[in-house]
């Protein structure tokens, strides 16, 4: 799986709450900018994992380590989110099985095909 970098930029696109474009000084994430994130809901098994984790965002970096940003945030399935400070971050190719996807509509697709272009963008 292609391994994923950020890109330093002075004005970086990212997507705010209600999906529409704005400019940001956060990084831009580049490469597999193809790839097709899961919807929210999806429920996932991680490489050498127990638990099932259930998607619950995209895009999300560490607190203490915003350089790094993941492909998704999840909680534990079916547990959910007990504390507001539990998030677990991982990526594409952490997941070793999708258990099930989770509700897909126009909308979804309008929302991840924003999200490739962000990620075109930081190619540049």
């Amino acid at each position: 799986m292609e391994e994923t970098e950020i890109l330093e930029l002075n004005e970086k696109p990212t997507l705010d709450r209600l999906g529409d474009e704005k400019i940001e000084e956060t990084p831009v994430i580049i490469g597999n900018v193809e790839k097709e994130f899961l919807p929210l809901g999806s429920v996932v098994l991680l490489k050498e994992a127990s638990k099932k984790i259930m998607i619950v965002g995209f895009l999300t970096s560490r607190m203490d380590d915003e350089s790094t940003v993941y492909d998704y945030a999840g909680c534990l399935f079916p547990e959910g989110i007990l504390t507001s400070d539990e998030s677990l971050l991982f990526n594409e190719e952490d997941i070793e099985e999708v258990i099930a996807r989770g509700y897909e509509n126009d909308e979804v697709k309008e929302f991840n095909s924003k999200l490739k272009e962000i990620l075109k963008k930081g190619e540049k």
